[in-house]
This record gives C-alpha cells, sequence and structure tokens, in this order.
C-alpha cells in the first residue's frame, strides 16, 4: 500500500479533507526490521499502525508465558492495536514482523486528548470498531475468525432489488393519527423505517389483551387504528419525510374461535364461526374448512407441543399444526395462497415498503415464496421483508444450513443477540468488553450480517421471556445501555421498539 492511498483507507470514511490533513501531520511511518515486535502483549496501547508494505505475525500466550499459538498473518492494508485502543484494556496479542515492514502509526490518545479534533476522534473510533468487527478473535483456547473465506461461507448475495433500513422502529398498537404525528420528530432523529402492528380486522376479546391483534378476522383495515383514508395519508406523509412503512403480516392463522366466547366478532364488525371467516376482502372470498388443516380426527388440528421447538422431527407439526388454539391456514391449499397473495397486493397497493412475517417457524417457506412472487412496491422495488423467528436451529442442527431458506427470503429477527447483550450488560458469563474484543456478530449467532434484524426484545419477549432485557427489567439503567450498544455497534439492522405499559 502507497503512502499516498493510505488515507483513503476505510478507518478514515467520512473524515473532511481537513480533518485529513489534521492526521498527516500528527501521523509517523516506521520501519521494521524482520523480527522486530510491533506489539507486546500485555503492553497499554494508546497507537494503531496501518500496514504499508511488509507482513506481521499475530500470536498469543497460552498456559504459560512460552508457550504461543500462532493466530494469523497480516499484511499491506490491515489495520492493528485497535482492540486495545477502543477497549482501554491491555494488548490482546504480539505482533512481529515476519519481513522487512512499514507501517503508519497513529497515537489516537493525542487525537482524544485534543479538544480541536473531537470529531476526528468519534468518526475514526466508529471505523476502528467497524475493522474490528472483521478481525479474528481468541476465545479461551478456540480461535473465532469471521472474515476472508469463513465470511464467503455465510454472507449471502445483497439483492440490490431491495432497499434495507438502518433501523426499524416498531410502533406497537399505534393508531395511524398518532404515527403522522410522530414522523416530523422521528425523521430528525434518524429513523428510517416503521414498523406498524397487524392492519388487518382482528377479533375484540373482553378488556382488549395485546394479543387479539395478531388473531385475524378479516383482510380488511381494521377500523380501530382508523380509516383506510388516514392509512393512506399516514403512508404518503412518512414518505414526505423519508420513512418507510413496514406492515406486521400474519400468514399463519385465523382468530381463535372460543365457544365459551358470549361474541365471535371483529373490530370492523365481521362475524366468524369456526373454520368460517369471512366476507375477508373487497372480494368476497371465504375461508372455509378444506382451507385449515386437520390432523385430529378429520375434524379439528392438533396442537403444537414445547418438544417440536427444539426437536428436527418436530419442524413438520410446526409448520402443520396449530399454533396455541389458533386455526392453522392451509398453505398446501391454492385458494389460501390466492386469498393472502391478494392481501399482501393490497396493502402494497397502498404504498407501504415491506413486511414483518410474523411466525415464521410456523410457515411452510415455499408457500411465503408463492405469496410474494413478482410483488413490488410502488416505486417498483422488491419489498423489503424479515422474518419473526424465535430463536434458531433444532438442537445439533447446523444453524445456518438449516436457516438458509429463511434468509433467501430475506432477513430474519436474531433474539439470540439480545440473550448474548442482555448477559453481557448485566455481567453474567459475558461482558461488553468481550463482545467487541471478539467480533460480536455472525461468528456468536451464526446469522450472515446482510440477513440480521437485531432484537432486544418484542411484545412477546417483554412479557414472557426474563432472560431478555425490557424496559421493566433495567437494573442500573442496562435496558438503555442495551440499546445504546445495538445502535452504535456494527452488525444488522437494528430494531427498536416503543411499547406501552403493561402489568
Amino acid at each position: 500500500m502507497e503512502l499516498a492511498d493510505t488515507f483513503t483507507h476505510p478507518i478514515f470514511k467520512n473524515l473532511t479533507q481537513d480533518e485529513l490533513s489534521y492526521l498527516v501531520q500528527l501521523a509517523q511511518t516506521l520501519v521494521f526490521e524482520t523480527g522486530t515486535i510491533l506489539i507486546h502483549e500485555g503492553d497499554i496501547g494508546y497507537e494503531i499502525y496501518i500496514i504499508l508494505d511488509g507482513k506481521v505475525e499475530v500470536t498469543k500466550k497460552i498456559d504459560s508465558p512460552e508457550e504461543t499459538i500462532h493466530l494469523t498473518t497480516l499484511e499491506a492494508g490491515s489495520v492493528i492495536g485497535e482492540i486495545s485502543v477502543i477497549t482501554n484494556n491491555p494488548r490482546s496479542a504480539t505482533i512481529t514482523a515476519i519481513v522487512k515492514t512499514t507501517a503508519l502509526m497513529l497515537n489516537i490518545t493525542k487525537i482524544k486528548q485534543d479538544p480541536k479534533a473531537q470529531s476526528i476522534y468519534e468518526k475514526l473510533t466508529q471505523n476502528l470498531a467497524l475493522e474490528l468487527s472483521k478481525k479474528l478473535a481468541y476465545w479461551g483456547n478456540k480461535l473465532v475468525k469471521y472474515e476472508a473465506q469463513d465470511q464467503q461461507q455465510i454472507e449471502l448475495d445483497e439483492d440490490k432489488s431491495v432497499v434495507a433500513p438502518n433501523s426499524i422502529l416498531v410502533l406497537f398498537g399505534w393508531k395511524w393519527s398518532d404515527i403522522m404525528y410522530e414522523a416530523p420528530f422521528l425523521a430528525e432523529h434518524g429513523y428510517d423505517a416503521i414498523k406498524i402492528s397487524p392492519p388487518q380486522e382482528f377479533v375484540t376479546k373482553p378488556r382488549n389483551p395485546w394479543w387479539e391483534i395478531y388473531q385475524p378476522v378479516s383482510y380488511q383495515l381494521s377500523k380501530f387504528y382508523g380509516t383506510e383514508e388516514e392509512f393512506i395519508k399516514m403512508v404518503d406523509f412518512c414518505h414526505s419525510y423519508d420513512l418507510k412503512i413496514y406492515v406486521d403480516l400474519v400468514l399463519n392463522h385465523m382468530a381463535e374461535f372460543n365457544e365459551n366466547d358470549s361474541s365471535h366478532i371483529g373490530t370492523n364488525n365481521t362475524t366468524f364461526a369456526k373454520y368460517h371467516y369471512g366476507p375477508l376482502n373487497s372480494d368476497n372470498n371465504y375461508y372455509e374448512f378444506d382451507d385449515f388443516y386437520h390432523f385430529d380426527n378429520d375434524r379439528d388440528n392438533k396442537k403444537i407441543c414445547n418438544e417440536d421447538y427444539c426437536k428436527l422431527e418436530g419442524v413438520w407439526h410446526l409448520e402443520h399444526f396449530d399454533l396455541l388454539n389458533l386455526p392453522k391456514l392451509n398453505l398446501d391449499n391454492p385458494h389460501v395462497i390466492t386469498i393472502l397473495r391478494k392481501y399482501v397486493k393490497y396493502l402494497l397497493s397502498l404504498g407501504i415498503d415491506g413486511f414483518r412475517i410474523d411466525a415464521a417457524k410456523h410457515l411452510k417457506i415455499k408457500a411465503v415464496e408463492k405469496i410474494f412472487a413478482g410483488l413490488k412496491t410502488n416505486d417498483g422495488l422488491k419489498p423489503f421483508a424479515y422474518q419473526e423467528y424465535y430463536t434458531g436451529a433444532p438442537m445439533g442442527i447446523d444453524v445456518y444450513s438449516f436457516m438458509e431458506k429463511y434468509f433467501k427470503l430475506g432477513y430474519v429477527t436474531a433474539f439470540k443477540y439480545g440473550e448474548f447483550l442482555a448477559d453481557a450488560i448485566n455481567n453474567k458469563a459475558n461482558n461488553l468488553q468481550k463482545l467487541v474484543e471478539y467480533s460480536f456478530g455472525s461468528s456468536w449467532i451464526h446469522y450472515p450480517e446482510n440477513r440480521t434484524v437485531v432484537v432486544i426484545d418484542n411484545h412477546d419477549t417483554e412479557r414472557m421471556m426474563p432472560n431478555m432485557l425490557n424496559y421493566k427489567c433495567s437494573k442500573n439503567n442496562s435496558y438503555v445501555l442495551a440499546y445504546i450498544f445495538m445502535l452504535s455497534w456494527p452488525f444488522g439492522v437494528p430494531k427498536i421498539m416503543s411499547s406501552f405499559h403493561f402489568t
């Protein structure tokens, strides 16, 4: 790497010409002969190095100071020393020149202490964190690496017909007029995508429990949130502020028919009976008995059990049996696919930009592909889609291999990310230093970065899963700290929750 090319390196991204001139004055070009140690493991470090020419070896001590292992070899263009600078911890490895090596050295502490260079320091540390996420790490006696050939195995090609957001703000239960009111504030503060609750007509239950919105009665827009005209106005208004709108899409089931309920009615006054729903849309389509799965005495369906979620043989059950008591739509039936496809096309015609696909673990992905095949947004783009999937592959199965069919469809929620982060924030088995030092990301959760929506909490976890953080479970402000880390750490698309108080 020529010295003239050095300041086009990714760690100098977004720096102005004046800021780069400042760094040119501060930087030193150093030459290290073969066998010279650039960085000693255990030393305090204030500098980073960019290798201009030559080659260095990275080694780490094990068991005793005399025993070391080879971690990797780095050549021109590589950045070294950033782990210690970012974490303020001693050097984590020793780096030795194995041929004559020239490197550019920057003292990051000097930049940090200069009041006139705070913007430079902030940009540099952010860019260094991006570089750090691509590096190898050493965990106990196991080498964990995510870059080069390993990254090629897990990274999927970008779909240029889809525009992924910088972040997704979940406005859980918000009405259309309330979203419009909030849109200018959200745009001003950097949000670029909003996920709204399932907009279809849903069942009405006594005392209106939060989960009723996930029990469809028809595919007409629910009057609970506002009119169709207000919906279109909200979408157009948000678009004027460059805010994308994603819809929560329930494809798995319809509302529970409980014989003990005094009424069976939706928010638009549409009534339903057991295995009879409609009219579902403006075409007066209905769901009848054959539009649902039936495996119990040919009249009802079997129920999913807890074991189905962790065993490979349970996957078929998840895709065919009822979730709780919710009648499972038969996704092998072309009539069902046609009706669901009409619903998706209708939403796209109203201007929405993408979807969250609810309960993806329970869906036949081939059927979902048929529903979405060839559909475009009003801008002519493929709609952005991310799938709610808790949490990963069945026990003993390679996560990436099992999840690949979901990654090909779109992004997938990474609840494991939130579990690891909660654990680190609360200083249990991990801590934030380990997340930074050991490349928190794909090597931990086994999802490709360009298919991952990172999650701290959602409407389910905040009520039922104590191992994940939420606004009620936030000792020492851990919930807020977790969101700060997620929004600043360069991995995946962060999803932010805006919910409401609950008992």
